[in-house]
């Protein structure tokens, strides 16, 4: 959805892109909901016990490193995990998850 902020003047103008968060309901396979949960749990417990407020820049890093160590756990996470790896959406869609 785009929204266009027209209070300002015409040259001014600027275009917004609004996101829409990313919920558990929107991963449809057992497993991959087993492992945003993982990744989301690991995520959790570094803010809680290492750094409180990791800076966003490293979104994408500590959030992907996080699902990797939450998929530690079983063997079909870590297939379902090489399978996420190779989608872009999807991969952003779970790093979104395990950040929020």
């Amino acid at each position: 959805m785009k929204i266009v902020v027209s209070s300002l003047p015409k040259d001014m103008q600027s275009t917004c892109v609004q996101s829409r968060k990313v919920k558990l309901s929107d991963f449809m396979d057992p497993v991959t909901i087993k492992l945003a949960k993982a990744g989301h749990r690991a995520m959790c417990h570094y803010v809680a016990t290492t750094e409180a407020f990791p800076l966003p820049v490293h979104k994408e890093e500590l959030s992907w490193t996080y699902l990797v160590k939450g998929a530690e756990e079983k063997e079909e996470m870590i297939t379902n995990l090489e399978v996420v790896e190779k989608d872009l959406l999807l991969k952003s869609q779970f790093i979104d998850y395990v950040r929020a």
